[in-house]
């Protein structure tokens, strides 16, 4: 019975961490494509 509540707080670090990685990867990509239509429109 103690090894739930156990589980359940490590649940939550591990979807933090998840968020916290594909937060960065949206924010990487945003940079990445707002770079590649700058250039186009200048080229």
């Amino acid at each position: 019975m103690s090894a739930a509540p156990r589980s359940e707080r490590r649940e939550p670090q591990r979807a933090a961490r998840w968020l916290r990685q594909d937060a960065g990867g949206v924010e990487d990509s945003l940079g990445w494509q707002l770079q590649q239509f700058l250039t186009d429109k200048s080229g």
